[in-house]
């Protein structure tokens, strides 16, 4: 279930830091997945817009449960020489809210190659502002 409200902040976070409509994707709610007995918190975006036009570089999703934010890059290394445009976001349950818990970036794996690993922003409204702000265009 969407949250249009949350949708719409988020939304306004991204545009009144000059980013354009294309260059982010936004999602709401409380999807997990489950792999291997390990719960995530995912955000298939595989359909947006942004994400088929590959104009998207970061993915955010607000999840209400947990009333927090996790913010992914779309475009992330996943050996030294290659990246990967990623259409779905996740991060383990558990990491996400012991990071969220310590005020830390949480980790997670790119593409299955273990010694890359991307940064995972969990946070509250707050820290999403201040963190969209701070982006370096």
């Amino acid at each position: 279930m969407r949250c249009y409200e949350k949708q719409k902040q988020i939304e306004n976070i991204f545009i009144g830091s000059g980013f354009s409509k294309d260059e982010f994707v936004v999602g709401t709610g409380r999807t997990f997945s489950k792999k291997k007995n390990k719960f995530r918190f995912e955000f298939a975006a595989q359909n947006r817009d942004q994400i088929l036009n590959r104009t998207a570089k970061y993915a955010v999703k607000y999840f209400y449960d947990q009333d927090f934010y996790i913010l992914w890059k779309v475009n992330s290394l996943k050996s030294e020489k290659e990246s990967c445009y990623r259409t779905v976001f996740s991060i383990d349950r558990d990491e996400a809210i012991k990071a969220y818990n310590a005020n830390i970036l949480g980790k997670k794996s790119v593409e299955f190659e273990w010694k890359f690993k991307e940064d995972v922003l969990i946070t509250d409204f707050e820290g999403l502002k201040n963190a969209v702000a701070n982006i370096v265009k």
